[in-house]
């Protein structure tokens, strides 16, 4: 095995200790080694320990033993001071820096003001964490970023692989527990066989936003499910013209109201007395109350049509008709199911603290944009 040490850094003494380079048919040499370089040119500015092994292989292997179990031990231990990175390894096709651990942790990094563990790719995976049992990458922060990745053109700043724990977990006390930008991709990009691609909690902000100047903040493909209250300015269906799919979009809006009403409607026939019966699911009563009634004649007039018996026993009563008459009718409710009772609609709020002053839609009332609410301009940029 070649033996090449180059010292090539700032202008003060460059010191490595105690560090055992092992290699099978040349036995053991021994650092410390100790050299200044002031060599403007010196690539990076970084000190360079280079060790070359020319039949493959590991070019050497670091080893510490510490008997003293109750006390820290790293394999290798890189500390700088000010700006300087303190550990750089750039791969041409292979990984650039792995860890790995049986059960502690495979790599660590930590810094008060910047990134704790950043990784760049052009085409590839920036960072990249995968784990069997326990987390992939975890990001800590307490006044920066936790995990930042980049992805130059069509990689992934940041993918985490888990089997059975988190792909990535990013914890920040202050800023962005984990931050994906992208200039073409996804900025985070989460995916899984049976479990959330992408989960986000919070006790009292916002578990998952998304924000786009001109874009969808949020898209979905596929089918959405929402527990607790949608809340939003407008809402509509989109679908491809059924007269002319290729061409055209159909929308059509929400029927809203200041309750929380559901709307039932049908076709009754009515019997040689001029009534008919209609029965409703067995549930009706169970979610609705305040019941409201329409009902219309189909092919003849209907003067005297009227309700004559209102919902009771899951059933309500038409009469005043004629035989045979069909007859629309549409019932409505509203909920007083448990969730109802305890989640019921404000209709009118009054604005506090930040809100007041403020807009969600400056633009809708000619105010400008800097005058929306901290509820609709809150995004990763602004909350830096």
């Amino acid at each position: 095995m070649n033996k090449f040490l180059r010292i090539a850094s700032l202008s003060v003494p460059l010191v490595v200790v105690a560090v055992g380079v092992t290699h099978a048919d040349q036995g053991t040499w021994s650092l410390p080694y100790q050299g200044v370089d002031d060599n403007p040119n010196t690539p990076f500015g970084y000190a360079t320990v280079k060790l070359t092994k020319r039949n493959g292989g590991a070019a050497a292997e670091f080893v510490t033993e510490n008997t003293d179990t109750s006390k820290t031990s790293y394999t290798v231990h890189v500390t700088s001071p000010g700006n300087v990175t303190a550990l750089f390894s750039q791969s041409v096709d292979g990984i650039g820096v792995l860890g790995n651990s049986v059960s502690g942790t495979g790599l660590f990094g930590s810094s008060s003001l910047g990134e704790g563990v950043f990784g760049r790719s052009p085409v590839g995976v920036g960072v990249h964490g995968n784990t069997d049992s326990g987390t992939g990458v975890i990001g800590e922060s307490i006044d920066g970023d936790g995990i930042r990745g980049d992805a130059q053109t069509y990689g992934t700043g940041v993918l985490g692989n888990s089997v059975d724990g988190f792909g990535v977990y990013g914890e920040s006390v202050t800023n962005i527990g984990v931050l994906g930008e992208s200039s073409d991709n996804a900025g985070v990009y989460g995916a899984s066989t049976s479990g959330p691609g992408v989960s986000g909690s919070s006790s009292s902000g916002v578990g998952v936003e998304g924000s786009s100047a001109t874009g969808y903040a949020g898209r979905f493909l596929g089918n959405v499910r929402v527990t607790g209250t949608l809340t939003k300015a407008a809402g509509r269906f989109q679908i491809d013209h059924p007269l002319d799919p290729a061409n055209k979009y159909l929308s059509h809006s929400f029927v809203e109201s200041p309750e929380m009403k559901n709307i039932y409607d049908g076709v009754a026939t009515l019997d040689d007395n001029g009534e008919a019966q209609v029965e409703l699911p067995a549930w009706f009563e169970a979610l609705n109350e305040n019941f409201r009634y329409q009902l219309t004649p189909i092919g003849a007039p209907g003067p005297n049509l009227h309700i004559a018996r209102p919902v009771s026993g899951n059933t309500f009563s038409i009469g005043g008709g004629t035989t045979g008459l069909r007859v629309a009718w549409q019932v409505t409710g509203v909920r007083h199911d448990p969730y109802a009772q305890l989640n019921p609609v404000p209709v009118e709020e009054v604005k506090v603290g930040a809100e007041r002053g403020k807009y969600l839609h400056p633009e809708a009332f000619g105010e400008p944009a800097a005058s929306g609410s901290v509820a609709a301009s809150a995004s990763p940029a602004t909350l830096e």
